[in-house]
């Protein structure tokens, strides 16, 4: 009971904490056993040593039957397999946990357990839909989760890896910057190796088995350059070094200008040249 109280009204609770929590426990019970009467105690969930307990099995709760579910994934012998019994799983999540209630009680540690557990199975998912040669079986969930947990490293490396999987390296690419950006922007630090490695990956096309299986034939995707990314910031003089050798108002315009932009792998060559893709543009450099 005080567990509870401290959840609702942290260090103020008011003197009637106790009354409106039983209260409430009340209509809880009646709206998981419609038609109890009033006053009556029912099945759950049930008084015990100052406080209450609930019950119940993976039957009962959408939570434990994805538990189960991850658990039986993780003994499956084959990874067709962990993906279909980890997609049933994902289908059953309904988050935010806890969504509704004030935003004091959602920060409760236990309900950031739960929240955790979904871009996990996520994860699992997909580096088993990799060994599989699967990839796009777990697109949709990867992207939606990768854009509910931003700063997710390791999500956000298994999406690259995905991406890159299904002949989308250019859009792999992309998602690495604006991750890579986005740690940069908003936590002040580089990506750590599980992402970097990913990146390289895709950079070096050194994918390997355990990364991810050929994925299934089909229709070419053409080979296009990524999106500028909305976080693009610097690199002032390498723009304009670029434009200066662009004709201006008091120079010829007969002429071709070619420039190209080098540098190492992962220097950001490409993330600058899409920065202004009407002037310059970048191919691949040793």
């Amino acid at each position: 009971m005080s567990e509870i109280v401290d959840v609702l009204w942290g260090a103020r609770p008011p003197h009637s904490a106790v009354n409106v929590i039983r209260r409430h426990v009340g209509a809880l019970r009646r709206l998981l056993e419609p038609g109890l009467p009033a006053r009556s105690v029912g099945r759950w969930p049930l008084r015990e040593a100052g406080g209450y307990r609930l019950v119940i099995d993976g039957g009962c709760s959408d939570l434990l039957r994805f538990r189960e579910l991850c658990e039986q994934a993780r003994r499956a012998e084959t990874a067709v397999r962990t993906v279909e019994v980890l997609t049933e799983a994902l289908a059953l999540w309904r988050g935010p946990v806890a969504s509704g209630i004030p935003g004091e009680a959602r920060a409760h540690p236990a309900f950031a357990a739960v929240e955790s557990e979904h871009p996990a199975a996520v994860r699992e998912a997909a580096r088993a839909a990799l060994r599989a040669g699967v990839p796009d079986s777990v697109l949709p969930e990867l992207r939606k989760a990768a854009d509910e947990h931003p700063l997710d490293e390791p999500l956000s490396a298994a999406l690259i890896l995905a991406l890159a999987a299904t002949g989308r390296r250019s859009e792999a690419l992309s998602a690495y910057e604006t991750t890579r950006a986005r740690l940069s922007d908003e936590l002040g630090i580089d990506p750590g190796p599980e992402l970097s490695d990913a990146h390289r990956s895709v950079l070096n096309d050194t994918l390997t088995p355990d990364d991810h299986a050929p994925a299934r034939p089909g229709p070419p995707i053409p080979a296009q350059l990524p999106h500028d990314i909305p976080a693009f910031t610097g690199r002032i003089a390498e723009l304009n070094g670029v434009l200066a050798l662009l004709p201006g108002d008091d120079r010829p315009t007969g002429t071709v200008v070619i420039s190209a932009i080098g540098g190492m792998a992962g220097v950001g060559k490409t993330t600058l040249a899409v920065h202004r893709p009407t002037v310059c543009r970048t191919d691949s450099m040793p």
